[in-house]
């Protein structure tokens, strides 16, 4: 399914196809990727930067990008003054989610999901097939109340910033083997 979604994402191209596939990338909520700016995102840094204003537990929150969705970025068309990543009038994020997820499900022919499943198989898939750490899978998906609870919770706060890199580059390089039409 996450093949055929990914091939329609291409057909689909900007700016709902890469917006789709940044989902599936990093494993983030669907209005953190259709509202970035290009102020929150470091390509030199390969972060995206999230305010507090921007995530639902509202707290600010650096994703790390794997080569995968910085070509995605970069690949971007970028218009002078135009501060947002995805756009169609220049100023305003894009929106009609539930008629573009009609669109894609036609197209990809996989239907009965939702964009939060993204999230899901990253966090399955991530943990269960590529051996990452629920807490860094976790941190990832930016949880407020994660695998490390009770006592425990109170002395953790590690970021574990490299080990999340390094599990975003693994999982993009699983999903890009995954699509590859080879």
């Amino acid at each position: 399914e996450m093949k055929n979604i990914w091939a329609a994402c291409k057909q689909m191209g900007y700016p709902w196809g890469p917006i789709f596939q940044l989902l599936m990338l990093t494993g983030t909520r669907l209005r953190e990727v259709s509202q970035a700016s290009w102020s929150e995102i470091s390509i030199a840094e390969g972060t995206l930067n999230l305010p507090a204003s921007r995530t639902k537990n509202k707290r600010p929150h650096q994703i790390q990008l794997s080569d995968q969705a910085l070509d995605i970025i970069k690949a971007l068309p970028r218009i002078e003054g135009q501060k947002l990543l995805f756009t169609t009038n220049g100023t305003t994020a894009v929106s009609g989610f539930s008629k573009v997820k009609k669109r894609l499900d036609i197209i990809s022919g996989v239907s009965d999901w939702r964009y939060h499943d993204l999230r899901r198989s990253f966090a399955t898939h991530s943990t269960e097939r590529l051996s990452i750490s629920p807490v860094i899978a976790d941190k990832i998906l930016n949880h407020a109340t994660g695998q490390v609870r009770g006592v425990a919770a109170i002395y953790q706060h590690g970021e574990y910033i490299e080990d999340r890199r390094a599990a975003l580059q693994k999982w993009g390089n699983f999903i890009q083997e995954l699509v590859s039409d080879e």
